[in-house]
């Protein structure tokens, strides 16, 4: 007898991960962390006065003074930094699975409202940037699975750089990598 990957109902009838509340506000302290650094860079008149070579190299090289560069590199922490931390809050809110896979397809909630059929998924790709572990979805009509949000908008750009229209990921969720990885090879056909 098979054993259904960890995440999956007894019967192996569906892989879910949710997002996890814990892993959530240990991620979100980096965001605000980010933004207050930025705010540091923006209201230090010292940074701008000595701003490093490195600084200096980068307003030779766009033009603009070493304190406009300090403001932009600081406004721009910021936004980043809030931004994240508004994504995370909201995810921390979110009811019903945020993963999910089953003989259907693949469901991911930042991606689309409904999931995407297996008909529709021409591969699937493991792979990490930076130590961020993901898996590429590769999708035969990129037309009849699209993505909203921000998520939707790189995927034809992804799948020219190898990554697949859809980059899926349990960052955050009370699932790992692997599991994810034991599921969709539960799941796929054959």
């Amino acid at each position: 007898m098979r054993r259904s990957p960890r995440g999956c109902d007894s019967a192996g009838m569906a892989f879910e991960a949710h997002y996890s509340r814990g892993r959530l506000l240990r991620l979100l302290p980096i965001d605000l962390i980010f933004a207050a650094v930025g705010l540091w860079f923006v209201t230090d008149p010292d940074i701008a006065a000595d701003p490093g070579r490195r600084l200096e190299g980068l307003a030779a090289l766009t033009g603009l003074t070493p304190a406009s560069v300090v403001t932009i590199i600081g406004v721009l922490a910021i936004l980043l930094g809030l931004a994240g931390s508004v994504y995370y809050l909201r995810l921390l809110f979110h009811r019903g699975p945020a993963i999910r896979s089953d003989a259907q397809g693949i469901f991911w909630h930042r991606w689309s409202a409904s999931p995407i059929p297996w008909s529709n998924i021409a591969g699937i790709k493991d792979y990490s940037i930076q130590r961020q572990r993901m898996v590429g979805i590769t999708l035969v009509d990129p037309n009849l699975s699209r993505g909203h949000g921000l998520l939707g908008r790189p995927g034809r750009f992804n799948a020219a750089t190898g990554f697949g229209h859809v980059s899926l990921m349990t960052q955050g969720t009370d699932r790992d990598h692997d599991e994810l990885l034991a599921a969709l090879a539960e799941f796929a056909p054959r």
